[in-house]
C-alpha cells in the first residue's frame, strides 16, 4: 500500500518537519504546532457501542453485533462511565478473555 513520499527536514530552530511531496505547497504539520482534532472527532477511547460495532465490522469482524457487545460488557468488558467504548480497552480484553479460556482448556 502506498501512502505518498514523506520527506523528514529539520526547520529553523531545529524543529521537525513532516511533509508530503504531493501536498499543496504550505499544508505541513509541524511537531511543535500539531493539528487539534474536532470536537466531533470519533475517538478509539470514547466510541458510541454502534459506532463501535460499525467499526469493528468495517475491520472484518462480520459477526459483531450491538446485541454481542453488550453481552461482552454484562460478561466484564470494559465501558467507559458515560457508556461509550474505549476499543484499546476492549480489545486488551478480548485478549484476556481469550488467554483465560486457553488456560482452561489446557492450551
Amino acid at each position: 500500500m502506498h501512502i505518498g513520499l514523506i520527506q523528514l527536514r529539520f526547520a529553523v530552530q531545529n524543529q521537525c518537519i513532516i511533509s508530503v511531496a504531493d501536498r499543496p505547497q504550505g499544508r505541513q504539520m509541524s511537531l511543535a504546532n500539531p493539528t487539534v482534532p474536532d470536537a466531533a472527532t470519533p475517538k478509539l477511547t470514547a466510541l458510541p457501542l454502534e459506532q463501535a460495532v460499525a467499526l469493528l465490522r468495517r475491520s472484518g469482524s462480520h459477526r459483531m453485533t450491538v446485541e454481542a457487545l453488550r453481552s461482552d460488557l454484562a460478561a466484564g468488558a470494559p465501558v467507559n462511565q458515560d457508556g461509550t467504548l474505549n476499543l484499546v480497552a476492549y480489545g486488551a480484553w478480548l485478549v484476556q478473555a481469550l488467554a483465560e479460556r486457553e488456560a482452561a482448556h489446557g492450551g
